[in-house]
């Protein structure tokens, strides 16, 4: 793959702002699209950009959020529909692969200090195709959106054991149609949207003391990274839980990662391999069954004062260009 493309890097402005000597801000949010050979972008300073896969060259941008708010998360739609739906602390997004926009809720602009929104996953399949988007903040409550119609069609009071915090992290994908959410408090729930958000499975205890950062779901496994108390301070727990979801919640194996787990993302392909990324740089494929060391390592070399945030993968549904093959493709955004 680098033999075709080589590992590059590329800021989310347009050559003319870069010329005038601009800076461009911070990427806060990354996903591959499932439909085009498309990355959306988020940054700090409220941006969405969209960059063709994987050449990073510039497909089209727009001021999505306000500017004083950055995007918490951009989720691919795929499905009928196309493009993405972004969230920042304020406002719930949804703009076409051209940047076009379709819809915004300003769900959280009540209170965007003490109360603001913080997460989402996409289910682009629900509602007859049109899809719905799942949005969560940092107090008890998760929103519904109706992506068709560009409504909340439900917003959920998920206060008590299983969310003692808010929700900082979701992921659409755990078994019989359950949404996967981890809590600043350090709860791994699967909630049932059928059931107006009720907690279907959780786990017994937390899976990080001071919180979950980051997650995956596929299949019947659920892989959260946190953080945890040392000495008096949060600091990154360096061990990723591997949960059984089958029959309950329970701890199927607990891989140690040494670097510190920023963000875990399962392989496209293989059932069990999760893919683990350190802030310095450092991604590492681990057997989610098995644990043991990685059978396969890679350092990213980071200029000083860049930390690694995100690691998304993205398998590509229909072979391009004539290959004989599917291509998978994965980024890393620092």
């Amino acid at each position: 793959m680098e033999g075709i493309y080589p590992l590059g890097a590329a800021t989310t402005l347009p050559a003319r702002a870069e010329a005038a000597g601009r800076y461009a801000a911070a990427v806060t949010a990354l996903a591959f699209d499932p439909l085009e050979e498309l990355v959306w972008a988020g940054t700090e300073d409220g941006r969405v950009t969209v960059l063709h896969s994987p050449s990073l060259e510039r497909h089209a941008a727009c001021q999505a959020h306000p500017v004083d708010h950055a995007v918490q998360a951009v989720l691919p739609v795929g499905g009928n529909g196309g493009g993405a739906v972004s969230v920042s602390a304020t406002h719930v997004c949804y703009h076409s692969s051209g940047c076009v926009k379709r819809w915004g809720i300003p769900e959280g602009a009540e209170d965007p200090h003490s109360d603001p929104l913080t997460c989402g996953a996409v289910d682009a399949h629900a509602l007859g195709g049109s899809g719905r988007a799942f949005i969560g903040r940092t107090s008890a409550a998760i929103a519904q959106v109706d992506l068709g119609a560009g409504r909340v069609s439900l917003r959920a009071d998920v206060s008590g054991a299983s969310c003692t915090a808010g929700t900082a992290v979701m992921e659409w994908g755990a078994p019989r149609g359950l949404l996967a959410c981890g809590g600043f408090g350090g709860e791994l729930v699967l909630r049932d949207p059928r059931g107006g958000m009720r907690a279907d499975v959780a786990l017994a205890t937390p899976a990080h003391t001071a919180g979950i950062s980051a997650l995956a779901a596929k299949g019947d496994l659920v892989v959260t990274c946190g953080l945890t108390h040392r000495a008096g301070m949060v600091c990154v727990d360096p061990f990723v839980k591997v949960v059984d979801v089958r029959m309950g919640a329970r701890v199927l194996n607990v891989l140690q990662f040494p670097a510190g787990p920023v963000a875990a993302r399962f392989h496209p392909r293989h059932t069990s391999s999760v893919m683990l990324c350190s802030g310095s740089g450092m991604v590492q494929a681990m057997d989610a069954g098995e644990g043991g060391t990685g059978y396969q390592n890679y350092r990213l070399q980071l200029d000083v004062g860049l930390t690694l945030s995100h690691c998304p993968t993205a398998p590509l549904p229909h072979p391009p260009y004539g290959a004989s093959n599917p291509r998978e493709a994965s980024a890393i955004d620092n």
